[in-house]
């Protein structure tokens, strides 16, 4: 009998649920924060006298969106030795706050028992949170609009606490550029609310990285949630050069007016002028070109311009003097006038063709050659000229014969002709002879010309002096 009572308690034994030589050590209770990830530490310990592989499970894997997921799913444990592993419990930024269990569940490969352990999970929330920062733009221009858009949502089953959200947007330099402040008087239960505020930049807002930062406050000014994005200005710049002329009498200004119209300085670059080849002698710069080259039939000048910087400019000018024009186009003019008279005028011309020594005797032609170079006909010419005292008129003329008035100077010799018509001509003559031998020069007197042009005006025509110039004779 008592062979059997000992059986009996030897089977009972040996049939004692395995799991019992096994441990789970956990937490029986945890309380966790949303937005945060909770790691959750899991011994195990293998109290059996050989060596075991345990399976490892959660049930379940998401309990009210949190979602648990396990470091290992599989572990083997020597005798009498114990592991640990991780459950890491994921919790969302914005959901209810809530209580509920979860199991850990631990089966022995080579008895196929489980050991279970449950833990409670305390998930403590916000009232009211940001669930968006949204930016219709993650690259602006200056002079554009971008559209900041915050979504607050009360996860919870009552109306939200009074609340304030405050935006800003920050430069480059984190230097605020705009703040908005809202309040947020009550939001209902399980619901989103969504407020919209807009900027637009100016046109000379510094480019580079931008940050919008907004943070939730409650009543007690304790920020309760935040969040932050970023964007990009465009860096911009403008250097397309405006020129305006200026004209007076004595010269052309030229005004070259570049500005940077942009946000950004700009590379350094270079303005360039070109010019007819001929007014390089009329260039007069205000600032002296850097550089300067030829092409062709026109000279480019260059200057070299390091930076602009946003909203400023350079002006470069130069003139171009009209004063040599003024001179060049004068002097056309004069010569032009000139040679009008000269091809248009009708002249008078005396000359001689003697060559020889000034002797008592020696005869003289002298001639004076009268045309009407001019397109119309002229009336009542006269011609008249002048023979000094120092020669004697000889009374025998080969062409028209002149009327005569001897003075004690001289005598006078005077033609009359009716008209000439254009291009008409007539040469008249006569001679002289020295009253006595002239060693030096003989200049004669200028013989004229008087008529009455198409207009009936008088109008008078001188000729040139005739010189004698004998051989010896010293000038």
């Amino acid at each position: 009998m008592k062979k059997l009572v000992f059986l009996i308690l030897f089977f009972v034994l040996l049939s004692f649920p395995a799991y019992a030589q096994v441990q789970v050590i956990t937490p029986n209770e945890i309380t966790c924060f949303t937005g945060e990830t909770y790691s959750l530490e899991i011994l195990i310990k293998n109290q059996q006298d050989f060596q075991d592989d345990f399976l490892i499970s959660v049930f379940p894997s998401v309990l009210e969106g949190v979602h648990l997921t396990l470091e290992k799913y599989y572990l083997s444990i020597p005798p009498n030795s114990e592991k640990s592993t991780r459950v890491f419990i994921s919790i969302p930024d914005c959901i209810k706050e809530f209580t509920s269990a979860f199991s850990i569940n631990v089966k022995s490969m080579k008895t196929n028992l489980v050991q279970q352990k449950n833990v409670y999970l305390n998930v403590k929330g916000k009232a009211v949170c940001l669930t968006g920062l949204t930016l219709d733009k993650k690259q602006v221009n200056p002079e554009e609009t971008i559209s900041i858009e915050v979504s607050l949502t009360n996860p919870s089953e009552a109306e939200s606490p009074l609340l304030t959200l405050k935006t800003v947007l920050k430069d480059p330099s984190n230097n605020l550029v705009k703040a908005f402040e809202d309040k947020i008087e009550k939001i209902p239960p399980q619901s989103t609310q969504r407020i919209l505020h807009t900027y637009t930049f100016g046109k000379y807002a510094s480019p580079g990285n931008y940050r919008v930062e907004v943070s939730l406050l409650d009543s007690l000014n304790k920020i309760v949630d935040s969040a932050s994005e970023t964007f990009q200005v465009s860096a911009i710049y403008t250097n397309e050069p405006e020129k305006s002329t200026t004209l007076n009498v004595l010269s052309s200004t030229v005004k070259i007016t570049i500005k940077n119209e942009g946000n950004a300085p700009t590379p350094p670059f270079y303005v360039s002028e070109s010019l007819p080849l001929f007014a390089k002698i009329l260039f007069q710069p205000e600032t002296k070109p850097d550089k300067e080259e030829t092409v062709g039939n026109s000279v480019i000048y260059y200057w070299y311009v390091e930076k602009i910087e946003p909203g400023k400019e350079i002006t470069i000018v130069y003139r171009i003097s009209l004063v040599n024009v003024w001179i060049l186009i004068l002097c056309i003019i004069f010569l032009s006038w000139v040679g009008y008279r000269y091809a248009f005028t009708p002249a008078i011309v005396k000359k001689s063709s003697y060559v020889g020594r000034l002797e008592p005797g020696k005869e003289i032609t002298i001639s004076l050659e009268v045309k009407n170079k001019s397109r119309h006909s002229i009336h009542d010419v006269t011609i008249k000229d002048f023979v000094p005292s120092i020669l004697k008129l000889v009374g025998k003329f080969d062409t028209l014969r002149p009327k005569l008035k001897k003075t004690s100077a001289g005598v006078y010799l005077t033609w009359k002709l009716d008209s000439l018509k254009p291009k008409e001509e007539r040469i008249l003559t006569y001679r002289v002879k020295p009253a006595l031998e002239i060693a030096g020069v003989l200049n004669l007197p200028k013989a004229k010309m008087i008529y009455l042009d198409k207009k009936k005006m008088k109008r008078k025509s001188v000729s040139k002096t005739v010189s004698f110039k004998p051989k010896e004779a010293k000038v």
